[in-house]
């Protein structure tokens, strides 16, 4: 039979040539064109397709294996969506995510450097935001249970319409994962509350060690957990240079607080040290009200105590700090390097757990609550307030924020090669002179073989 010859797949090399109204033309020589989906480098050339001013070539994929939608084998692609190209896009816009989500860099800056405008940025968070909203429930932080027994509890707040909208976080020190976030109108105990219930669904062990500052509700969530745990709270006032360490346990009907007040560098270095103590018992069943009504023998002021008369002695430190002043002394001997705590005798045992509990934390370091400020900081400066300005698209944003930076997710980049390709892979080879002005750009391909 006669006929044309059947074109053999060859190796295929193309030219970008990228030229201006102004006649001055860039160009990209002998990229090696490969299949988008499979990688393969044997291709048939398959005409031409066209584009804005201009026409460009297309090809086929030789490996059978390579399906279209309509399951025949050999996809067809341009050099415009080659896989060179598309490797060089995802590897850029990885790098991006991660300075914006995972370090926390402004998307102004984020665009300078990569050459590319602040619209595709904003571009590229709505599809980071879409990609897990698809890929990942957002109802869940984590894909896999942590082992987190000691979590870090802070709070930051936002402002939507003069309203101020408080954030809610709980951090695991053996993950480094937010496992827990409430965006709510209030930071009370139940808002707390609900923070720390997600977080111990996210871990697989039960949650013994808080750190968290000197915010009542978060102290009273701690006392209202109803188990033994040891609640270590940084004030953020002065003098900054001393933590509380709460040891909560509960023994017939009551909740004994053991408070102990250390100083913050007392795990830094090896040497002994010198912490008080204090025990308060609380009942857990209130007792019976009196009954209402004059007791008798009380009429007209009989049988009333007399008052004592007030002297001008100095007031006592009230709150937290009281420890420092009214509690007991006890001393510890401190060995960072062999993970080791000697107490002296007649220290009580619920002091002991609790330092204990502080020390694997904080050995060698300052005992501080700036384990979740970091992710506070971090927060505020990506979060953008663009777009819906609602408490539920803000908390739908920060949870996506949360869910990337724990657990990796892939990112679909049709979008992203399709209309912004030219952008990304030009800017980054020829600077930011094409930036925002792709009218005046038209695209010539040619082939070698």
């Amino acid at each position: 039979m006669s006929g044309r010859k059947p074109a053999e797949p060859q190796e295929i090399q193309a030219d970008f040539l990228v030229e201006s109204h102004d006649g001055v033309t860039h160009g990209i020589l002998h990229v090696h064109i490969r299949c988008p989906f499979c990688g393969c480098a044997l291709l048939y050339p398959n005409g031409t397709r066209p584009r804005k001013n201009t026409r460009v070539l297309a090809y086929r994929c030789s490996n059978q294996a390579c399906l279209t939608r309509s399951g025949n084998p050999g996809r067809q692609f341009s050099p415009h969506t080659a896989g060179t190209i598309q490797a060089f896009i995802q590897r850029e816009v990885q790098e991006m995510v991660e300075k914006l989500y995972m370090r926390g860099a402004k998307g102004s800056s984020v665009a300078d450097e990569y050459g590319v405008s602040p619209s595709f940025i904003s571009f590229l968070r709505s599809a980071i935001d879409e990609a897990i909203t698809h890929g990942i429930t957002c109802d869940q932080l984590v894909q896999n249970l942590t082992g987190d027994v000691a979590v870090s509890i802070d709070e930051t707040f936002f402002k939507i319409n003069n309203v101020q909208i408080y954030v809610i976080i709980v951090r695991g020190y053996n993950s480094h994962k937010v496992i827990g976030v409430n965006v709510s109108t209030s930071r009370k105990t139940e808002d707390i509350k609900k923070a720390f219930d997600e977080a111990q669904r996210n871990t697989s062990k039960q949650i013994d060690t808080i750190t968290c500052d000197a915010w009542g509700a978060t102290r009273k969530m701690a006392h209202e957990l109803y188990y033994p745990l040891t609640l270590i709270i940084h004030p953020h006032k002065k003098p900054y240079n001393k933590v509380i360490v709460e040891r909560i346990e509960y023994r017939d009907g009551y909740l004994v607080i053991t408070q102990t007040g250390i100083k913050t560098n007392i795990f830094k270095r090896r040497g002994k040290r010198e912490f008080c103590y204090t025990v308060r018992k609380e009942a857990l069943f209130m007792p019976l009200k009196r009954p209402r009504g004059r007791p008798k023998g009380m009429k007209n002021g009989a049988g009333r105590k007399a008052r004592s008369v007030t002297t001008s002695l100095a007031r006592s430190p009230r709150g937290l700090f009281k420890v420092f002043t009214s509690g007991k002394r006890g001393y510890v001997r401190v060995f960072p390097g062999k993970k080791r705590l000697l107490f002296t005798a007649g220290v009580d045992a619920d002091v002991k757990k609790g330092l204990t509990d502080t020390f694997g934390l904080f050995r060698g370091k300052h005992v501080q609550n700036n384990f979740s400020e970091t992710i506070n900081n971090i927060l505020r400066t990506v979060m953008c307030l663009n777009g819906s300005r609602s408490m539920e698209a803000l908390a739908r944003r920060i949870r996506s924020l949360f869910i990337m930076r724990n657990d990796h997710v892939e990112i679909d980049i049709k979008q992203l090669e399709r209309r912004h390709w030219v952008n990304i892979y030009f800017n980054c080879r020829f600077g930011a002179d094409f930036q925002n002005d792709l009218s005046r750009v038209n695209i010539i391909t040619t082939s070698s073989r």
